[in-house]
């Protein structure tokens, strides 16, 4: 472990001095006692509005001056707009600062990291670091013995919105994948045999869904009625287990991915969405011909397979650095995975005044129709009270729903998902604003706050509603923490039906079903405990992920393969 760097009296005094002058902020003593806590293997648990932001600058100051420093934040917005914000700051302090940003030109990219301190998104990083390493493998020298190296890693890496970006997205790999050519005439007959057999087959007696995964396995009697269907010609060039592989990969498309919620389809392309955020992952591609699969599933034109050139994982890319820290609003409910994994301690911090929040109960709806007819009502009451309404949907499909009731009960409102990201900042500047609705997916404003308008705080502050569950108490959490920042008054309420996804996915189908037809006797206590079990599901997918990576690097160093270039399981 390495020693904690300890920051004097003085120091503080002038860094607080430096901000007041140069910024205009002076940082809160809740906000310095949190950036000195960030010196160390700590995620800082900062509610919203309590100015994350300037509580970075400490350690990245600190650690600035001893080497290097990199911030890695949720998007290229927040990571330009913080970087421009405290630039004088660092500039007072000795320090120039970079961003890194999507589109970058190399030598714009050199540049910036060549700065000691260097705000980006972790995405950005990680595939730049991937680059280095193609590079100094085409070259044949290691990578620190790379002259034209992009990076310059220091030894510090903090985190901003880290429950996301540790838990949410660690499952996902960062893959440079070279094009490969659009399929052929059997390979696209391939897909839609394998496309249509995928909504012919009974589940449960022709194909069964196997855990932890949710891979999908084809049945003895499946595996019969297969090739006792028709096969256009061009496929008789695939051995049965290739078809085989096709169709279980077209039933894992059909049955866990749906549209306007795991993807959009956006002119004319299958673009993949981030349910953690509801962003669209620009330039992503399901591997293993899935993609493909999807678009065959939606009629699109039908895109060329990647192969895999070099991966790495976010929890391998971040445990490379020996000084690691991180800020989030919700990080209490997963605690000890960041402690057992990252070997990271989580440390709420009080709030600099006591909150004001009013969390309601919840209301269970005995159907999706009452459900809209209670949002609009509450919406309503929100906006004739002249305070500010933000709507909160776990889908962009959720989000349209909610709209188009919204519009036809005559409520004028905003709509953000992911689907209009280009107006994000423009339509949360405006949301705190008296009479003004927001109807918006995950992505609501997540590193921005939204601020109350003339006369909103004496009518009650912001009215957040949330429309179902997430898949994680965090994110209802994060939703929650959308109103009554810094002191301000604000309220939440949490509508629940039949038929929300939760139910499905924690309890199953068939139950899920029964309770739909007994909707009178549904409990908040029983959402929750779905929830609970899409949450203890998803633990363990990621435990298996990092014991099936720890395993994959292993069997690499045995053969003197690099895990991150020599990607045996693609070949």
């Amino acid at each position: 472990m390495h020693p904690v760097p300890k920051v004097d009296p003085g120091f503080l005094a002038q860094h607080r001095d430096l901000a007041r002058r140069l910024v205009g902020l002076e940082p809160f003593p809740v906000q310095l006692d949190a950036g000195q806590r960030l010196l160390g293997r700590v995620i800082a648990e900062m509610e919203t509005g309590e100015g994350k932001t300037l509580a970075a600058a400490l350690p990245l100051v600190v650690y600035g001056q001893r080497g290097g420093a990199w911030l890695a934040t949720a998007n290229d917005y927040l990571a330009r707009r913080d970087a421009d914000l405290l630039a004088p700051l660092f500039a007072a302090h000795g320090l120039s600062v970079g961003c890194i940003q999507a589109e970058q030109p190399a030598a714009e990219r050199q540049r910036a990291y060549r700065c000691p301190v260097v705000y980006g998104t972790l995405r950005e990083f990680g595939f730049d670091h991937l680059k280095d390493c193609l590079l100094a493998r085409q070259r044949g020298v290691p990578v620190d013995q790379l002259p034209d190296r992009l990076q310059s890693r220091p030894e510090y890496l903090l985190l901003d919105e880290a429950d996301s970006l540790l838990i949410d997205e660690a499952t996902t790999p960062l893959v440079i994948s070279l094009p490969g050519q659009p399929p052929g005439v059997a390979e696209t007959a391939l897909l839609h045999l394998a496309d249509r057999l995928a909504r012919e087959l009974e589940p449960g007696v022709e194909f069964v869904r196997q855990p932890p995964w949710g891979t999908y396995r084809l049945t003895s009697t499946g595996r019969r009625s297969v090739l006792a269907s028709a096969w256009p010609p061009e496929v008789a060039r695939f051995t049965t287990d290739e078809i085989h592989t096709a169709i279980e990969r077209a039933l894992y498309c059909h049955r866990e991915l749906a549209r306007d919620v795991h993807y959009v389809v956006d002119r004319g392309k299958v673009q993949i969405v981030d349910e953690g955020t509801g962003r669209i992952g620009v330039d992503r591609q399901w591997q293993a011909g899935l993609h493909q699969a999807v678009e065959c599933r939606e009629g699109v034109p039908l895109s060329g397979p990647t192969r895999p050139a070099a991966r790495i994982t976010l929890q391998e890319f971040v445990r490379q650095f020996p000084r690691l820290a991180g800020l989030t609003g919700t990080a209490r409910e997963c605690a000890a995975e960041l402690r057992g994994v990252y070997r990271l301690e989580v440390q709420p911090i009080p709030t600099r005044l006591p909150s004001r929040r009013v969390l309601r109960p919840a209301r269970v709806c005995r159907d999706e129709r009452d459900k809209l007819a209670e949002i609009c009502a509450w919406v309503r009451e929100g906006v004739s009270a002249g305070r500010a309404v933000l709507v909160g949907t776990r889908t962009v499909e959720a989000s349209e729903r909610v709209s188009e009731a919204l519009r036809a009960a005559g409520l004028p409102h905003e709509l953000l998902n992911a689907l209009s990201p280009e107006r994000e900042a423009e339509i949360i500047a405006r949301a705190g604003e008296p009479g003004q609705v927001t109807v918006a997916t995950n992505m609501a404003g997540r590193g921005t706050d939204i601020r109350l308008g003339a006369g909103v705080s004496a009518a009650g502050g912001l009215l957040v509603v949330g429309t179902e569950l997430h898949s994680s108490a965090r994110i209802d959490r994060q939703l929650a923490g959308r109103c009554a920042r810094q002191g301000d008054p604000g309220e939440f309420r949490q509508l629940l039906a039949p038929g929300d996804s939760i139910l499905v996915a924690g309890l199953g189908a068939e139950r899920a079903a029964r309770l739909q037809r007994a909707a009178g006797l549904l409990s908040e206590r029983l959402f929750r405990g779905a929830q609970q079990r899409v949450e203890r599901r998803s633990r363990q997918e990621r435990v298996a992920l990092l014991l099936a990576e720890q395993t994959r690097q292993l069997q690499h160093q045995t053969l003197g393969l690099n895990p991150q270039l020599d990607l045996l399981d693609e070949r």
